[in-house]
């Protein structure tokens, strides 16, 4: 009994941030991310026998940048990236097997943004004004998912 199986797998992922800020200042700020990610496996599997064949993959991956300015402004730019990925495979095929395993994948971060915005002003005769701005957050998420399978099954007895 040999068994082939050819698994193929497309799934696309479009992520779309758009945050604005509204500042008490009458300040608006508007970023926008745009995020694509673009899954394919595809498995090619033939076996005859069986055995159980586990695999796991931890990846963490955390960054963490601090930036400052002293020059008129001062600026504090503070920024997380944390980027998690756990898979697992778990696999039943065979001693006599041909897998091809092709695995391709781009990832983006799961990110927190926090800035912090501190402007000094100095004017005449000695005033100076200092404030911190104080924003109210807008969210909108749009996500687009794209799923193609495609599966081939041959039985020779």
């Amino acid at each position: 009994h040999v068994y082939t199986h050819i698994h193929t797998h497309t799934h696309r992922h479009i992520y779309t941030h758009t945050h604005t800020h509204t500042y008490r200042h009458m300040y608006r700020h508007t970023h926008i991310h745009t995020h694509i990610d673009t899954d394919i496996h595809t498995h090619i599997h033939t076996y005859t026998h069986t055995h159980i064949h586990t695999h796991m993959d931890t990846y963490t991956h955390m960054y963490r940048h601090a930036h400052t300015r002293t020059h008129r402004h001062a600026r504090i730019h503070t920024r997380i990236d944390m980027h998690i990925h756990t898979p697992i495979h778990t696999y039943i095929h065979t001693h006599t097997q041909t897998c091809i395993y092709t695995y391709t994948c781009l990832y983006t971060h799961i990110y927190a943004h926090t800035p912090i915005h501190t402007h000094t002003h100095r004017h005449r005769h000695t005033h100076t004004l200092l404030y911190t701005r104080i924003h109210r957050h807008i969210h909108i998420y749009t996500h687009t998912h794209t799923y193609t399978y495609t599966y081939t099954h041959t039985h020779l007895h």
